[in-house]
């Protein structure tokens, strides 16, 4: 239950309805399945946070390769937004000509 991230407190409400035998199944069964979206939640959080450096990593290489950052201040999807930052797609095929 450590590996999971499943809270102390929780990690003992486990072990105490688990001590109490098939009883607790079902109760057991919910909280595998509570901590399993919280995990699900969290990888989707992390895979966010990785698309963005992603982004970033491409915005910096792009702009120290051409010296300047003005090859890419300009791109569409730069503008500040609330969804993720994403490579725009003739900068990808560009980027894959040059290798």
């Amino acid at each position: 239950m450590k590996n999971i991230n499943m809270p102390i407190k929780k990690i003992k409400e486990y072990l105490e309805l688990a001590k109490k035998g098939d009883a607790t199944l079902q109760e057991r069964y919910k909280m595998i399945l509570e901590q399993k979206q919280v995990i699900e939640s969290q990888m989707n959080d992390f895979r966010n946070c990785l698309k963005e450096f992603e982004y970033k990593e491409w915005y910096y290489k792009t702009a120290i390769d051409a010296g300047t950052e003005k090859v890419v201040e300009n791109v569409p999807s730069i503008a500040p937004t609330l969804e993720i930052d994403k490579i725009p797609e003739n900068y990808k095929k560009e980027e894959n000509r040059n290798e």
